[in-house]
């Protein structure tokens, strides 16, 4: 599941040009790194969906309560000075930022509540395709990179995660069988 999370995640970064050049008047082509990086958190809430369930399994709803007031205190602190420097942009940095830092606490909170054997090699390596596109995907946008090869180096990054799937034994006939049989 983490695996078409992200997935989806890296669709959208890869393809956010596009969809503001076909979708979008040229005034919100600027909106692009915001889209990225807005992919980026969102990619990093999956956690955030099993934590939770962990501490309510195990009646531990004062951790929910915890975690949430520390993501309240924590998006202030990181948001605000960025939103200050960089506007609608450092907003959706402030969230990544903010939603790494919170979901690495929930991960803790939710271990010690419930234990998962977290396969955290292959999610390492997952996020770690995922980060590196996206943040390719911003560079290449604001480097001027002529629009043919971005478009090769996306369709390539886009290879590499699939690669990524197939060789962690995520992408196999069987597993794409459960998935869309319903």
């Amino acid at each position: 599941f983490l695996y078409l999370s992200v997935l989806a995640a890296m669709a959208l970064a890869l393809i956010a040009e596009e969809l503001f050049l076909i979708l979008m008047p040229v005034e919100y082509h600027g909106a692009i790194s915001i889209l990225v990086i807005l992919c980026m958190y969102y990619g990093t809430l999956f956690f955030g969906k099993v934590t939770g369930k962990q501490l309510i399994y195990k009646r531990n709803t004062w951790g929910v309560s915890v975690i949430g007031l520390i993501a309240v205190v924590v998006n202030i602190v990181i948001c605000v000075p960025l939103v200050i420097r960089w506007g609608a942009t450092g907003a959706a940095l402030g969230m990544f930022l903010a939603g790494i830092f919170i979901g690495a606490i929930a991960i803790v909170m939710g271990q010690r509540s419930y234990r998962i054997q977290w396969q955290f090699r292959a999610a390492g390596l997952i996020y770690l395709v995922f980060f590196i596109s996206a943040l390719a995907v911003l560079w290449m946008g604001e480097s001027n990179v002529p629009y043919p090869i971005r478009l090769t180096i996306k369709l390539l990054l886009f290879v590499g995660y699939v690669y990524v799937g197939v060789r962690l034994n995520i992408l196999t006939v069987t597993n794409m069988r459960k998935v869309f049989s319903g």
